[in-house]
């Protein structure tokens, strides 16, 4: 669901959930969450992350959002401002790599990121 590659001093965090837009889902926000948390901070100078497949992020999972009650939905909501806070935390510079749809949560993503830059055509919504 999240893939990290990490050259030198660079560190690349992959949604990797082609075959759903990479559609955010609890599993996904925590396996993001413990990507940021475990980078190892001491050699490292820009994260970058990226989306595998034909998006960048197509948002919160349509099947979790269907479930969702009073009861757990700022549960899932808390998941996405985590790790957004996660993101702007980090003490190195945060890069967006965008491409294809960039929805909801994902934009979240990205807005919470240093840089953004996008690949042409790339589809902003919220």
């Amino acid at each position: 669901m999240v893939e990290v590659e990490r050259e030198g001093p660079v560190a690349r965090i992959f949604l990797n959930r082609p075959e759903k837009a990479n559609a955010l889902n609890s599993a996904m926000l925590s396996a993001l969450a413990g990507a940021l948390e475990s980078l190892d901070l001491a050699t490292l100078r820009v994260v970058v992350i990226a989306g595998r497949g034909r998006n960048f992020c197509g948002g919160a999972d349509a099947g979790e959002l269907k479930a969702l009650v009073p009861a757990n939905a700022g549960a899932f909501v808390e998941k996405i401002h985590q790790v957004c806070a996660k993101i702007r935390g980090l003490p190195v510079p945060v890069v967006a790599k965008l491409h294809g749809a960039v929805i909801g949560a994902g934009l979240e993503i990205a807005a919470a990121c240093d840089l953004r830059v996008a690949a042409e055509g790339t589809k902003f919504s919220m």
